[in-house]
């Protein structure tokens, strides 16, 4: 087992969530690292991208940085390493209330890749 990383796309998502302020500071930095050329759908350790992330519910959805993630050439289709694809992890649902946030998730997921 080799080291881990938190890539840098990943670490924005999550930023975005912790101090949502910052948030045109955020996709700024995101704007910076796409123009950079820095790829797009590098993976955690549990092999999830941050497209992924951004569509999850859990812990958070944030439809406009995965609308910016999907048009620089993230991958709707990756599956991590548990075999999920976004859609399959998003309406995977623990907590019942979360229907309609899961609902709403996919929907925009399918919007933004039609």
């Amino acid at each position: 087992m080799g080291p881990t990383e938190t890539l840098i796309y990943n670490l924005l998502g999550v930023v975005m969530q912790i101090l949502p302020v910052q948030k045109i500071a955020h996709f700024d930095f995101a704007n910076l690292y796409i123009e950079a050329k820095v790829a797009i759908d590098g993976t955690d350790l549990s092999g999830t991208t941050a497209l992924s992330h951004c569509f999850s519910t859990k812990p958070s959805f944030e439809l406009e940085y995965a609308q910016l993630l999907y048009d620089a050439g993230g991958d709707v289709n990756r599956r991590n390493r548990y075999s999920a694809a976004v859609a399959s992890e998003m309406v995977t649902v623990f907590d019942h209330t979360g229907r309609e946030k899961a609902s709403t998730a996919l929907e925009s997921m399918v919007e933004i890749c039609d």
